[in-house]
């Protein structure tokens, strides 16, 4: 990348984060939630998926 010409340091500036962390915090939540659904998910149609088998295994 080439340096920007029209970019200044300016001295005793203070920076600022662009991600607010309690929305970051909220979304990792929620991230998490939906993933946990999803395993539980997958864990009853695995089950059922055995449960089938048994059934049709036996008949």
């Amino acid at each position: 990348l080439p340096a920007n010409p029209a970019a200044k340091l300016q001295d005793g500036a203070l920076e600022g984060s662009n991600v607010s962390p309690v929305e970051t915090m909220v979304a990792m939540i929620a991230a998490g939630r939906q993933f946990e659904q999803q395993m539980k998910l997958m864990q009853i149609a695995q089950t059922q998926g055995q449960q089938s088998a048994k059934l049709l295994g036996s008949t």
